[in-house]
């Protein structure tokens, strides 16, 4: 049972400690990041978490940090259909079709 609950409190932890920077960055970005920049930000992310679970004593759940790394990586270059014609129609002027 106790595991259970401190694997309850790391999900949680992991939910608004690791996504909810990733979701903020993407809701103001407004596209989806560049593959290049988005490894970029998940690398630097990764070590300021360890130290961060470390600090509030959540040694046991840090093996959830490079499921929360990997789902960034999703939340950052995620694209809708829509978003994906868009840049398909701006590549298409850019060429002159």
């Amino acid at each position: 049972m106790g595991e259970l609950i401190v694997f309850t409190v790391g999900f949680i932890y992991l939910t608004v400690i690791l996504l909810l920077p990733a979701t903020i960055i993407r809701v103001l970005w407004r596209k989806r990041i560049p593959k290049k920049y988005a490894i970029g930000l998940c690398i630097l992310s990764y070590f300021p978490f360890f130290i961060i679970f470390g600090y509030l004593g959540l040694e046991k759940t840090q093996n959830l940090i490079p499921f929360g790394v990997f789902t960034s990586y999703y939340i950052y270059t995620f694209a809708t259909k829509a978003q994906i014609a868009k840049e398909v129609a701006n590549e298409r002027s850019k060429l002159g079709y």
